[in-house]
């Protein structure tokens, strides 16, 4: 009896450490997934912060161009008003000088 019971223990501790060796290389080999995730992982990250910064600096530019513009819109929209007046004068001086001309024309016909 005692020798079939150091048997058992004898095929008990085979099979654990059967299964330890089993187990230690299912954990060597998630231990190397996981390395492999992590340096995807800081290899996305170090990607995409260089995209992020590149997106922020051309986001920047447009924003400058954007202000720029609006800037040269209002600019333009004075300008466009002062000419519209400039216009404005120099068609009633036009339509004085018609009328001067017009009241000379008028003059000279009555002599």
């Amino acid at each position: 009896m005692t020798s079939e019971l150091e048997l058992s223990k004898q095929r008990i501790t085979e099979f654990e450490e059967a299964e330890n060796v089993n187990l230690r290389r299912k954990l060597s080999v998630s231990d190397a997934e996981i390395a492999e995730l992590k340096r995807r992982n800081i290899e996305f990250l170090r990607a995409n912060k260089e995209y992020n910064e590149r997106r922020d600096a051309e986001n920047a530019k447009l924003k400058a161009r954007i202000e720029e513009l609006e800037k040269n819109k209002e600019d333009s929209s004075a300008e466009n008003v002062r000419r519209d007046v400039e216009i404005a004068e120099i068609k009633a001086e036009v339509v004085k000088l018609a009328e001067g001309a017009q009241a000379r024309d008028n003059n000279e016909e009555s002599k």
